[in-house]
């Protein structure tokens, strides 16, 4: 493998690992939420 191919599939990866980090971040945000309105 060349440098280029490992380069871009390190900025895929971390693309993809950066995207997953984000839904689940927005995902335990709604969730807190949902929790506190029907707790109070």
């Amino acid at each position: 493998m060349t440098h280029t191919q490992i380069g871009l599939l390190m900025l895929s990866g971390i693309s993809v690992f950066g995207m997953i980090t984000l839904y689940l971040d927005f995902w335990r945000a709604t969730k807190t939420q949902k929790d506190n309105k029907e707790g109070h």
